[in-house]
């Protein structure tokens, strides 16, 4: 709460008492601060793409990583040592629903078996994943160095 205060210009006391009841109505309005612009952007690519993995990782790159790092602060926030549990929550409910019809539509993993709920827990998931370690660092790359490394994380798994 002391960062976001200061990172708000006001008192830890002003925030609690002029704007919020609790910490939980601030993490949600935080939430939806830091996702409105880039779920927008991400339905805008996926609008745009007829589904090519390749080119959806690059837009995401280029498009949504420096968005990303312009609210760092507030990511940092959601991903430090003291991590906020109901961002991971919050970030399936708003993308599973989007990514869902794409993978039923395509089916890519049909030979497996894997539903499309588990596919997309598990893309979400990585790309939480990468985006926390990116975050939760002191100082965060700046998205042109990161953008790359990215791609490769997203498009690769480690194993």
């Amino acid at each position: 709460m002391n960062k976001i205060a200061t990172k708000l210009q006001i008192s830890r006391q002003a925030l609690y008492q002029s704007h919020f009841h609790n910490i939980n109505e601030l993490l949600n309005v935080l939430h939806f601060y830091i996702d409105q612009d880039i779920k927008k952007s991400i339905k805008k690519i996926i609008s745009n793409n007829t589904y090519n993995s390749s080119e959806f990782v690059v837009q995401l790159s280029q498009k949504i990583v420096p968005m990303l790092y312009e609210k760092r602060l507030f990511l940092y926030i959601l991903y430090c040592k003291e991590a906020d549990p109901s961002w991971i929550s919050f970030i399936e409910k708003q993308y599973s629903s989007i990514l869902e019809p794409i993978l039923r539509q395509k089916q890519i993993h049909k030979n497996i078996q894997i539903s499309t709920s588990m596919q997309s827990k598990v893309i979400i998931h990585q790309f939480l994943g990468i985006i926390s370690a990116w975050m939760s660092t002191d100082s965060p790359e700046c998205p042109e160095s990161f953008a790359p490394k990215f791609e490769y994380l997203l498009r690769h798994s480690i194993i």
